[in-house]
């Protein structure tokens, strides 16, 4: 097994045990059509693009190698409900700081660092009687691969 996949296990069961609440989702690549999106709280991880660090240890070489963590929260949103919205919000992002804080201190044999890259900023999924936001946070991981 590559460290990749090691790191993506890891990484995988790192979001589980931090964020116990939330509900895996099967597609991180095609959110809309989830039907798990029913569930209060979801994320979901995918794989993204990765960059060699130009660096060589003991015929290792490290990778600098992006993984997008979608979080997503339902609530309940009769017309016009601001409130409702506005701290369901404020939840998802308090839920990605903590998520945020647990990561960038992990590491392990795969693991080098982990560093927050960037995120989405809410965007609204879908609902009459309920809404769904959606965000999406970049994370660059860096690992070692043998060669």
């Amino acid at each position: 097994m590559s460290d990749l996949s090691t790191a993506y296990d890891e990484i995988r069961a790192q979001i589980a045990s931090t964020l116990p609440n939330y509900t895996e989702l099967n597609n991180p690549y095609v959110i809309e059509d989830e039907a798990d999106l029913m569930f209060y709280e979801g994320w979901t991880v995918g794989i993204a693009d990765a960059a060699n660090t130009n660096r060589t240890i003991c015929n290792k070489i490290t990778f600098g190698r992006d993984f997008i963590i979608t979080m997503t929260k339902r609530y309940y949103a009769p017309s016009r409900d601001i409130a409702a919205r506005t701290v369901a919000e404020k939840e998802l992002f308090d839920d990605q700081i903590t998520l945020l804080k647990d990561l960038v201190v992990f590491t392990s044999d795969a693991v080098v660092k982990i560093a927050y890259t960037n995120d989405s900023g809410v965007n609204f999924l879908a609902g009459d009687r309920f809404g769904i936001l959606q965000l999406d946070t970049t994370i660059t991981l860096e690992y070692f691969e043998s060669y």
